[in-house]
């Protein structure tokens, strides 16, 4: 069994860790425990937080590259580029059309 201890929590906080374990259980369909909030929010920070300052700037820096290039105009595409086509003169052949007809 793991070791415990206690630690001080504003009722802001905690009445907030309650808020959260009642969702938790909701989704999960039995009761949690205020330490399993925790574990879970601690465990979300880790994965979405950034090792440096250096690598959220560089993360940002490859978004906003992603973003230009899907903004920017592709050389030789034009407005027929973007409507629909028929493709069933491809599919089929004209002779087909002409015994299904």
């Amino acid at each position: 069994m793991e070791q415990s201890s206690t630690i001080k929590v504003s009722k802001k906080n905690i009445s907030k860790l309650h808020r959260i374990a009642a969702k938790i259980s909701l989704s999960k369909g039995q009761k949690v425990s205020l330490d399993e909030v925790i574990s879970s929010l601690i465990e979300i920070a880790e994965k979405n937080s950034f090792q440096t300052a250096t690598e959220a700037q560089e993360i940002e820096k490859d978004r906003e590259k992603i973003i230009q290039i899907l903004k920017s105009p592709i050389l030789g595409a034009g407005p027929e580029d973007y409507k629909e086509n028929n493709f069933e003169d491809i599919i089929y052949d004209e002779s087909s059309k002409e015994t299904q007809g």
